[in-house]
C-alpha cells in the first residue's frame, strides 16, 4: 500500500520512509524546487543578462586572448548554455562565448 505524503504529494511504498521524510519536508513540490534552484544560480543568470555582442579579446588576461574551455553537456548549467547558442567559456574572465 503506497502511503502519500500530505505537505508536498510525494508518495511511499512504506510508511517509515513517510515518517522520515516528514522530518525534512518543507512542503515543496520537486518541478517547483529544480525551477527555484535554477532561478538563483548565478551562471543561469549570467546567461540571461548576455547579450549578442560578444568581445573577442579577453580583459584580464595578459596576452589578450581567451583561455577557452569547450561546454559538454554534462550538467544541466553548461546543457542551458548549449541550448542558448554558446559553446565554450573563458577560464580567466568566466564569460560564455
Amino acid at each position: 500500500m503506497r502511503v502519500k505524503c500530505l505537505k508536498c504529494g510525494r508518495e511511499f511504498n512504506r510508511q517509515n520512509n513517510l515518517d522520515l521524510h516528514l522530518t525534512a519536508c518543507k512542503g515543496i513540490k520537486k518541478e517547483i524546487r529544480k525551477k527555484k534552484i535554477i532561478e538563483e544560480l548565478p551562471i543561469i543568470k549570467e546567461i540571461k543578462e548576455i547579450t549578442d555582442n560578444k568581445i573577442t579579446e579577453c580583459k584580464e588576461s595578459k596576452t589578450g586572448s581567451h583561455d577557452l574551455i569547450v561546454l559538454r553537456p554534462i550538467n544541466y548549467i553548461q546543457r542551458n548554455a548549449i541550448k542558448c547558442g554558446y559553446t565554450a567559456y573563458c577560464r580567466i574572465c568566466r564569460e560564455l562565448i
